[in-house]
């Protein structure tokens, strides 16, 4: 299971990506 971070990084890294979760 992700934590809260792994979800916050997850959202930047898609976000940085192009918007890909």
């Amino acid at each position: 299971v992700v934590g809260i971070t792994g979800l916050i990084l997850t959202k930047l890294d898609g976000s940085a990506r192009g918007g890909c979760v």
